[in-house]
């Protein structure tokens, strides 16, 4: 067995929109655009903390599917926690990620996204590229929704 390597990526992006009109969009746990070019579908049951998403991988990925729940939720600070349940197709474990849109002014907001895991060191470039990757199409997606 490999020795696993914590990995903590952070991503931060402005988007020229108010906050609430980036959360009406990003604190939906199942948008189900902004899993656009990696993700055949979502699905999910529940609202708030428990509320579970299914993410349905592209066959691009080889198919299969994650299963997240949402951890922690503070609609009034703009914010969410989620973590990875049961197995999952890519080689890392601990999964747990967080969101959150920052109020710049009246007409910006940062969105910050973190993503916390262990991975094998063998895997460790190709996951962490993988995951940059996700995050990428979400922020495009996101402003391909927002009209941005």
């Amino acid at each position: 067995m490999s020795v696993l390597i914590p990995v903590h990526l952070h991503v931060q992006f402005v988007l020229a929109a108010p906050i609430e009109r980036v959360w009406s969009v990003l604190g939906d746990f199942r948008h189900p655009e902004l899993g656009s070019g990696f993700l055949a579908g979502i699905s999910g049951e529940g609202a708030g903390i428990g509320a579970t998403r299914v993410l349905h991988l592209t066959e691009e990925l080889g198919g299969g599917a994650i299963e997240e729940v949402q951890s922690g939720r503070d609609d009034a600070g703009y914010y969410y926690a989620y973590e990875l349940v049961g197995e999952v197709p890519f080689p890392i474990d601990s999964y747990y990620a967080t969101v959150h849109a920052v109020p710049l002014s009246s007409e910006a907001t940062m969105v910050v996204w973190t993503n916390r895991y262990h991975v094998s060191a063998e895997h460790e470039d190709e996951q962490c590229a993988r995951s940059r990757s996700f995050l990428e199409l979400i922020e495009t997606n996101l402003r391909r929704v927002l009209g941005l």
